[in-house]
């Protein structure tokens, strides 16, 4: 037997195929900011920040995978640099502050407060590379300006849901499968 085409087959079939891929990169995305979590609790101060960029370049090279969108390390590297000055000097000053807080003596009540604010970071610049992928852009034609209102809204929103220790608004929950060696198996 054998089945038409027809347009609302194949709308029917690719709105499938954009559903999944955004349920992919809300796994990714949601994947990286627990990294980004872990690295932001780093005792050493700055090796926080560096190891932070490093997970929110990881990211953004998956989301570029995902969505078949050619990486330029030089450039996502001053992407990011532009989006940390757009949420605004205070949160950049805060997060390097609770960074640097790390070698005083008492003042270890600042490191929790370091990995809310890299988390929501880390959220907020993936949400942003999605929805600007999501619509057919690249790297090349990001404009941090243009994605400013939309990047401290997602920036916002993750802090307070990470904040009250939950998961933001439609972020999906992604299953932690424990890894038993081969030796451990019956």
């Amino acid at each position: 037997m054998v089945r038409e085409i027809t347009y609302e087959t194949v709308k029917s079939i690719e709105s499938a195929a954009i559903d999944a891929r955004r349920l992919e990169a809300e796994v990714i995305i949601h994947r990286n900011v627990l990294w980004a979590l872990g690295a932001a609790i780093s005792p050493l101060p700055l090796l926080d920040m560096v190891l932070c960029t490093g997970v929110q370049m990881r990211m953004l090279k998956q989301l570029s995978d995902l969505y078949g969108v050619p990486f330029r390390q030089r450039l996502v590297r001053k992407l990011l640099s532009a989006l940390l000055v757009g949420v605004g000097g205070v949160g950049l000053g805060v997060t390097i502050g609770a960074s640097l807080a790390k070698v005083i003596p008492g003042a270890s009540i600042v490191a929790f407060t370091t990995p809310a604010l890299v988390g929501a970071f880390t959220h907020a610049v993936g949400k942003s590379f999605s929805m600007h992928f999501e619509t057919g852009g690249t790297f090349l034609d990001f404009d941090p300006t243009s994605v400013r209102a939309y990047f401290r809204h997602e920036y916002e929103a993750a802090r307070e849901a990470l904040a009250k220790n939950q998961r933001p608004a439609g972020v999906p929950i992604v299953p932690i499968v424990p890894i038993v060696p081969a030796s451990a198996k019956t």
